[in-house]
């Protein structure tokens, strides 16, 4: 017992027994997803990568900005701990997101100098 290793104990590796062996190509068949390559996968498409990012900025940073001057009127209807929330939350999502979306809009709209 002591000379065998622990996949040889559980069934091999070599025989079919306890231990799957993944190919060359794909490691994904190890946890059942069919071996599909990097490059058959949509988002290795760069275009299509960086366009649902750059709608999900701009829908973060129109919601914000519509709750926020919209239907809060730029923070006047609220008061108190719920303003202090209203309001980080608007900074927190223009600083992390604002520029993405802009850049997003200037590339998207064809501008050359973007």
């Amino acid at each position: 017992m002591a000379s065998g290793s622990v996949s040889e104990i559980i069934g091999g590796a070599d025989s079919g027994g306890g231990i799957p062996v993944a190919d060359d190509d794909s490691r994904a068949g190890l946890a059942g997803g069919g071996g599909v390559s990097n490059s058959d996968h949509w988002l290795s498409n760069l275009d299509v990568g960086n366009f649902i990012f750059g709608i999900f900025a701009v829908s973060k940073v129109s919601f914000v900005t519509f709750m926020w001057f919209i239907y809060y009127l730029a923070g006047t209807k609220i008061s108190g701990y719920y303003w202090a929330t209203w309001f980080s939350a608007t900074l927190t999502v223009y600083i992390a997101w604002g520029p993405v979306a802009t850049t997003w809009l200037l590339i998207y709209t064809g501008r050359l100098w973007a």
